[in-house]
């Protein structure tokens, strides 16, 4: 593998692992609730679709690599920073995984649709 993809695929993973754990840090001061899913499951769902995009955009072909940095982003926030007052249902990396797979699997689609639209409108012009 070329050191250039090398490159891309770890400022990928960086991208994405920062962007999972904001969504975890910001809920609290945007939303007043420490759990993102607790506003809304569909605010939390929005804000992996779109963190997985952005992450994906740096590099489509090596998808797995966001949608796999994102969710080790959240799960690494909460073990260091998330300290709930009351006991959890579920392990975070389980619950993580649960309520994150389709908006994952959603992000991916967008950030495939968002890059074809870009190299279409690059071949145009």
């Amino acid at each position: 593998m070329p050191v250039r993809d090398q490159l891309q695929m770890i400022a990928q993973f960086c991208v994405g692992a920062i962007l999972g754990a904001l969504i975890w840090a910001l809920s609290e001061p945007l939303y007043g609730k420490p759990e993102p899913w607790d506003v809304g499951i569909l605010h939390y769902w929005i804000a992996v679709a779109v963190s997985v995009c952005v992450a994906m955009l740096i590099r489509p072909k090596s998808w797995p690599v966001a949608a796999f940095a994102v969710y080790l982003g959240q799960v690494v926030y909460i073990a260091c920073f998330y300290h709930p007052p009351t006991a959890i249902i579920l392990p975070a990396w389980i619950s993580v995984g649960i309520f994150g797979l389709i908006p994952t699997v959603l992000g991916c689609c967008l950030g495939w649709f968002v890059k074809g639209l870009f190299a279409r409108k690059r071949k145009t012009i």
